[in-house]
């Protein structure tokens, strides 16, 4: 983990599944050690290096509550910039497979990052709950995926995102007028607005008045408009991007 200049407290999550079972151990920029710490569950140790003013927390969570897998959390305080090294043992291995994640953009020091990170697994919540329709963003002038924009797949390996959907300079209205705005969070906004008008049709209208995400999820990603240079699904783009009209149009051939 390179740590920058400033970076205050920094905070890592280490997902790994549910069969296995790791610990941890963090040298720190200047060599010092935290030593491997046996994984127990709900175990609290805390450090303070003798050669820097940072102090190293780990934190195990198993069985976790939601998914029966073990979290492993590393705080680091007052982190000294440099090179940080956490090391994962397996004390039990079936699968071997691990996550590492660092919080959202805007949650944590823009100095912050992993030295060799994957642009894959990097969804986040709530695209990655069950039931939910996940979406990333694309620009629509260019027809090219945003460099912002998530790649799956999800950790329990479910495809995402579902679909993409506009988010670069999306004109919308704002408490002063109009305005452009960028980032999946307009291109959540768009495919949500196009659930609504799904709810609407089923529900209001009573065209199908137990219509669910999963109809609605179903309807959207027929609808989706396709390369022919590209397969589907994959991790950046999920079936295609949101087509409406085009989802609107397949149910009537229903």
């Amino acid at each position: 983990l390179k740590i920058g200049e400033h970076p205050g407290n920094v905070i890592l999550g280490i997902w790994n599944t549910t069969a296995d079972k790791v610990s941890l151990s963090v040298r720190s920029p200047t060599g010092e050690m935290v030593g491997r710490v046996p994984s127990k569950p709900d175990t609290f140790v805390q450090s303070d290096l003798i050669l820097e003013k940072s102090s190293v927390q780990i934190q195990y969570y198993f069985p976790y509550e939601s998914t029966g897998s073990q979290l492993s959390v590393v705080n680091i305080f007052n982190a000294t910039p440099g090179i940080w090294t956490i090391t994962v043992y397996g004390d039990i291995i079936l699968n071997g497979v691990f996550h590492a994640w660092l919080p959202l953009t805007g949650f944590v020091s823009p100095t912050v990052e992993f030295l060799s990170a994957t642009p894959y697994y990097t969804v986040t919540c709530p695209s990655t709950m069950f039931g939910s329709i996940s979406c990333g963003a694309y620009d629509s002038t260019t027809n090219s995926l945003l460099s912002e924009s998530s790649w799956g797949p999800t950790r329990l390996d479910r495809i995402a995102p579902d679909l993409v959907a506009p988010g670069d300079n999306v004109v919308g209205i704002y408490p002063g007028g109009r305005g452009v705005m960028s980032g999946t969070s307009v291109a959540a906004a768009i495919t949500a607005g196009a659930s609504a008008l799904m709810m609407q049709w089923g529900i209001v209208n009573k065209n199908d008045v137990a219509l669910s995400t999963y109809q609605i999820r179903a309807y959207l990603i027929r609808g989706c408009n396709r390369s022919t240079t590209m397969v589907y699904p994959n991790t950046q783009w999920g079936y295609g991007s949101l087509n409406l009209i085009q989802s609107f149009n397949l149910m009537r051939e229903l």
